[in-house]
């Protein structure tokens, strides 16, 4: 079962953009994924501008197969080796995997809000929603509550873990 999550990213002009992110969205995962690989705002502009994932990454990567089985989400037969390899390295380099790049799905650009009450108004809610905003920190909702810095969120986790 998947864990939803959205990341958005607030722009100097104060809009929002903002895309889907379909597995693993809990904070010990895509949270820790974005605190730890995602504080540079260009990197995560260039996130944001390749529309919705299937999964996030340590870095955007390269197109690559979109599964094991390639696109289509059928098993792959004794021919197919080489998807399975490529689909393989790149999880091994930590690749983003893309509905459009890496599938050719159409309809999942990022999505604009024109500031932060019209995002908070009009956003696709998640289970984990995680925005990069102008002050350098990303800050997430957890199922809907009150939006805290990641890094509290993780230190929370890391906290309750320890219990």
């Amino acid at each position: 079962m998947a864990t939803r999550s959205t990341i958005a990213k607030e722009q100097a002009d104060g809009s929002i953009q903002q895309i889907y992110c379909h597995w693993d969205g809990y904070i010990s995962n895509n949270g820790e994924l974005l605190y730890h690989h995602w504080e540079d705002p260009l990197k995560v502009q260039e996130l944001i501008d390749l529309g919705d994932l299937s999964s996030l990454g340590t870095c955007v990567g390269e197109q690559h197969p979109f599964s094991p089985w390639g696109d289509g989400g059928v098993p792959a037969g004794p021919s197919d080796a080489g998807i399975r390899k490529a689909y393989n390295r790149s999880r091994e380099l930590g690749w983003c995997t893309f509905y459009g790049r890496d599938r050719g799905e159409l309809g999942v650009s990022k999505r604009v809000f024109k500031g932060w009450q019209d995002y908070l108004d009009n956003h696709q809610w998640e289970e984990y929603d995680y925005v990069f905003r102008t002050d350098g920190q990303w800050w997430v909702s957890d199922h809907g509550r009150a939006w805290i810095t990641l890094q509290e969120a993780i230190e929370r986790d890391v906290a309750e873990d320890a219990v």
